[in-house]
């Protein structure tokens, strides 16, 4: 559910926070595109950790 693509309501898209909801689904749809994977984790002590896996050029895995 975090990397789908998010749809702001009315109410939403009329307040000053911009965006669009697109980053996170943007990106796992660029790294699945290129062989790799994409996760997020909850380090203890808050906040968020995005990383990703993309296999080099020319890598048999």
């Amino acid at each position: 559910m975090l990397f789908e693509r998010f749809r702001r309501s009315e109410r939403a898209r009329a307040s000053n926070v911009p965006g669009m909801g697109l980053g996170l689904y943007l990106a796992k749809h660029l790294v699945e595109a290129n062989g790799g994977r994409i996760w997020a984790e909850a380090p203890e002590g808050g906040g968020a950790l995005f990383a990703f896996a993309i296999p080099r050029l020319g890598s048999d895995e």
